[in-house]
């Protein structure tokens, strides 16, 4: 319900990024769910979803902290869920997100792994 309710008000203003936020939030709140019973499919429609909302976020706002960090977040979300075969464009473009932000030192203190953890995640694909 929350979902069709964050669906609704995004697409009433489209440009109202709150509303894109709400949205972009409960979809990756859906894939978390979706992807802990085992449907990866299911989880990657929504995070996929997800993505499209923190690409049009960031893009409208680009050197803004938070879009950034929800693009980031969307795309290692894809990785999790898509084809590991597949998931070596979106880690790559995370990880430049992520270390620009390091770079930048806006990393909060729960962020900072945010690097080494994606570095893991590439090392690992095939």
């Amino acid at each position: 319900e929350s979902l069709d309710i964050a669906r609704r008000l995004a697409a009433q203003d489209r440009d109202n990024m709150q509303a894109l936020r709400d949205l972009m939030v409960s979809l990756t709140k859906l894939g978390n769910v979706t992807l802990e019973t085992g449907d990866r499919a299911g989880a990657l429609l929504s995070y996929q979803d997800a993505l499209g909302l923190a690409r049009t976020m960031a893009g409208r706002n680009a050197e803004s902290l938070q879009p950034r960090l929800d693009l980031f977040i969307a795309l290692y979300k894809v990785s999790q869920a898509i084809d590991p075969g597949q998931a070596r464009p979106m880690l790559t473009e995370a990880l430049a997100i992520v270390e620009k932000l390091e770079q930048e030192h806006k990393l909060a203190e729960t962020q900072k792994n945010w690097p080494n953890l994606t570095r893991t995640a590439l090392a690992k694909l095939p």
